[in-house]
């Protein structure tokens, strides 16, 4: 395993780091100086970054001006850089290059990834042209430690018949859709000399095809697609869900610990308070972003970032850390 602690970057990322601090009111955290060098979990992190966008972008459909970058400062300002991190709602394979480039220059490794559609297509351009037209899913590693070994992509579910709720779950269609096209990677850790497998999820919203009624039934897609790149090996899943875990015909998260998956805050639903052990990922305060794990012994260490943490918005979504040990 390679360490790398970009010397020729320490003061521009102490400075990041003490900038944030003053926006935030608190004491300078630590700056990114190393990777995790513990064979024994993995640091992962999820968001859905709504296209990185910067306050100067699509000023209609981003009236309260995005930034990107506030969430970047902040993972810049952890003491260890990320092995993973879970990407929806990205551009496509230029915009996610970008990112993984940046990180491999900004952030202590080296980084690599892989996406759910290259070039996905474009997005019902009558509301949200310019936020929501092109978007699909990525999974972002270190590849100084973990090493791509096989993919596979599927598509989320939603009523049969979307306009009336009924139906049989099945495939999302439609070329909006595209962003509801899922990814997983089975790895080999280096470090840690195992397997792992990492899946970047979203599922369809209520609003453009009930997809929250297919929730029990994505839950289940999502174990059964990760299971064809091996079993008994630990899993890791981040994305967006769009619904609550109490919601599905079968709620998803009952249904998700019956099948062994794990969650840093025990699968339960916002409480609508800041200081809530299951806080609000969403704007509305719904609990829609989620890290899971299966095949390991714990998850643990569970943040949301919260936009005060941050220093201001960075997306609709907050993301989300946590600790995957094997």
């Amino acid at each position: 395993m390679t360490t790398r602690h970009h010397g020729h970057r320490l003061a521009a990322t102490v400075a990041a780091a003490l900038t944030l601090a003053g926006l935030v009111g608190v004491a300078p955290a630590q700056a990114a100086q190393t990777t995790n060098p513990n064979a024994s979990y993995l640091v992962v992190y999820d968001n859905n970054v709504e296209n990185m966008l910067s306050p100067t972008d699509c000023p209609d459909t981003n009236p309260d001006k995005n930034d990107f970058e506030k969430l970047f400062a902040y993972i810049k300002a952890q003491p260890y850089s990320p092995d993973v991190f879970t990407v929806q709602q990205i551009s496509n394979q230029a915009k996610l290059d970008a990112l993984t480039q940046r990180m491999t220059t900004e952030l202590p490794g080296t980084y690599k990834s892989v996406i759910a559609i290259a070039n996905p297509n474009s997005g019902d351009t009558s509301t949200g042209a310019c936020t929501k037209q092109h978007q699909t899913n990525a999974v972002v590693y270190r590849s100084d430690r973990l090493t791509v070994r096989s993919t596979l992509t599927w598509r989320s579910d939603s009523p049969g018949d979307q306009e009336d709720s009924v139906g049989p779950c099945r495939n999302n269609e439609g070329g909006f859709q595209e962003r509801t096209e899922n990814v997983a990677v089975r790895l080999t850790d280096n470090l840690a000399k195992k397997a792992v497998i990492v899946a970047s999820v979203h599922w369809p919203t209520k609003k453009s095809s009930n997809g929250p009624l297919c929730a029990g039934e994505n839950i289940t897609e999502v174990n059964d697609r990760t299971a064809e790149l091996g079993t008994k090996i630990l899993t890791i899943v981040g994305g967006d869900t769009n619904a609550r875990v109490t919601q599905g015909r079968e709620p998803w998260g009952a249904k998700a610990q019956k099948l062994g998956f794990k969650d840093g805050y025990g699968f339960r639903d916002a409480c609508g308070s800041a200081s809530c052990n299951a806080p609000g990922t969403f704007t509305d305060g719904r609990r829609i972003d989620f890290l899971l794990s299966k095949g390991g012994p714990d998850i643990t260490n569970p943040v949301t970032i919260s936009r005060a943490a941050a220093g201001g918005r960075y997306s609709d979504h907050l993301a989300l850390k946590v600790s995957v040990k094997y």
